[in-house]
């Protein structure tokens, strides 16, 4: 399947068979960047979104700029399988075009009369039709999200999911937050922080990974044969600052700072544990390695599990969860399902 570039202009050629088409002489306006079953999506309508959500003022590289285009590409495409989802569910058309037309009337309304509202629109570079469709649009897209979390009913008044958090839930997630797991400050609670010492490996010039992390297994077996932490860290390439120890830092700081790696061992270790070699990356690419070594754990607070107000919390934060996840599903199902063909942007 192939599309045509849209042009804006070109010089009238005579046609002969001397005649050679100048290809210097046509402006490309807009090109096909996704189909997605039966809807279009143009480079245009790509870059307006991805405009709208760069800050005023701010100049993107073209780098960045490129990168904003495939991500705000990549979330056009689940809003368009939302919206068609919705549609398929079978969400009354009559239904929704009241609510359209009632919305716009109290637009109208509130604009102080039509020839008001479309100077209004006319000056955001939308016409009234556009303000309409989006609308109708985002009914059907809300419409199956809510059927498909189970905040709302779906079709005909029949419930899609079980949204019920049951009681022996709500108290193993209050006491895995307890033992350490993320979270506690969604019920108004405080986080446990880990206390770690650090030796890092570097890579050396172009030596790559693997002189690094044998470097790094060395000094792991001479801890284990005794040697103290901070006498290796003092004999380490980078000694660093006080024996290598770390501001003391909650889970989601240790998994933004060092990744899942180190995360994992600060939840799992015993005080006085030392790590294996863990992998130092930045911007996805290998830096070096490290051990790690728990020097203490300070326990999470916790509100009082009885409360009302905790254990509303607390179901709260476990239906967004549900919620989350049930979406990414349903928008899988539905990509599973549709034809998309990107032409214009990265898959990924």
């Amino acid at each position: 399947m192939h599309f045509a570039a849209l042009l804006l202009s070109f010089t009238p050629l005579v046609s002969s068979p001397q005649d050679t088409i100048d290809l210097s002489k046509f402006t490309l306006v807009d090109r096909v960047e996704v189909i997605v079953n039966d809807e279009i999506l143009t480079y245009r309508q790509v870059m307006a979104t991805a405009a709208r959500s760069i800050p005023a003022g701010a100049t993107p590289t073209p780098r960045q700029l490129a990168d904003l285009r495939t991500q705000v590409g990549h979330d056009l495409i689940d809003e368009r399988l939302a919206v068609q989802g919705g549609i398929d569910m079978g969400f009354e058309e009559e239904a929704v075009n009241r609510v359209v037309a009632g919305t716009t009337d109290r637009l109208v309304g509130s604009a102080g009369g039509v020839v008001q509202m479309a100077d209004n629109l006319d000056g955001e570079g939308v016409s009234l039709s556009d303000q309409e469709n989006e609308l109708r649009r985002n009914l059907y897209r809300f419409s199956w999200e809510r059927a498909i979390t189970g905040a709302n009913v779906g079709v005909a008044g029949r419930p899609f999911r079980d949204r019920y958090v049951r009681p022996g839930r709500l108290k193993l997630r209050y006491e895995l937050l307890g033992a350490g797991q993320l979270g506690a400050e969604q019920i108004s609670g405080t986080s446990g922080r880990y206390h770690l010492q650090e030796i890092s490996f570097p890579i050396h010039g172009e030596e790559g990974g693997e002189p690094a992390r044998l470097r790094a297994e060395i000094v792991h077996r001479n801890l284990e044969g005794g040697l103290e932490f901070a006498a290796a860290v003092q004999s380490s390439d980078q000694p660093g600052p006080n024996d290598g120890l770390l501001q003391p830092m909650t889970g989601a700081e240790l998994a933004r700072s060092g990744g899942p790696d180190v995360l994992g061992f600060a939840l799992s270790a015993a005080k006085g544990e030392v790590s294996r070699p863990m992998p130092i990356l930045l911007g996805g690419r290998l830096a070096g390695w490290r051990l790690m070594k728990l020097v203490d754990t300070e326990a999470p607070l916790l509100p009082i599990f009885e409360l009302a107000r905790t254990q509303n919390l607390l179901r709260k934060m476990m239906q967004t969860e549900a919620d989350d996840y049930r979406r990414e599903a349903g928008l899988k199902a539905l990509n599973s399902g549709a034809y998309i063909w990107i032409t214009g942007m990265p898959k990924s």
